[in-house]
């Protein structure tokens, strides 16, 4: 149907990814997500991975710096990240919001 498509990889673990966004920034996609609920559950912190397309490959590129959220929110400008906000394991608003650029 797409001649000129071709799958890229997915992005799988073995484990559960919750709470995720996803944005792209200098050529790489990027998804921010809850490991089996711990980050909203146990106050671990969320986990980041990056795309490569050139590699074609999906690597855990570190941790998110805020607190486990629901909802949280992702936007890219100019070559910066921002990200945060969403509701809390105490349902309630969560405040804290990151920028950062690779």
């Amino acid at each position: 149907m797409y001649p000129d498509k071709l799958q890229k990889a997915s992005f799988t673990l073995a484990a559960a990814i919750t709470n995720s966004s996803s944005f792209s920034l200098n050529n790489y996609g990027y998804i921010i997500g809850d490991l089996n609920r711990t980050a909203y559950n146990e106050n671990q912190p969320m986990r980041l991975w990056r795309y490569n397309p050139i590699d074609d490959k999906w690597n855990q590129h570190g941790n998110y710096p805020g607190y486990g959220a629901y909802f949280i929110n992702t936007v890219t400008l100019n070559g910066i990240v921002y990200a945060g906000l969403g509701v809390n394991n105490g349902d309630f608003n969560a405040i804290d919001f990151w920028s950062f650029k690779e």
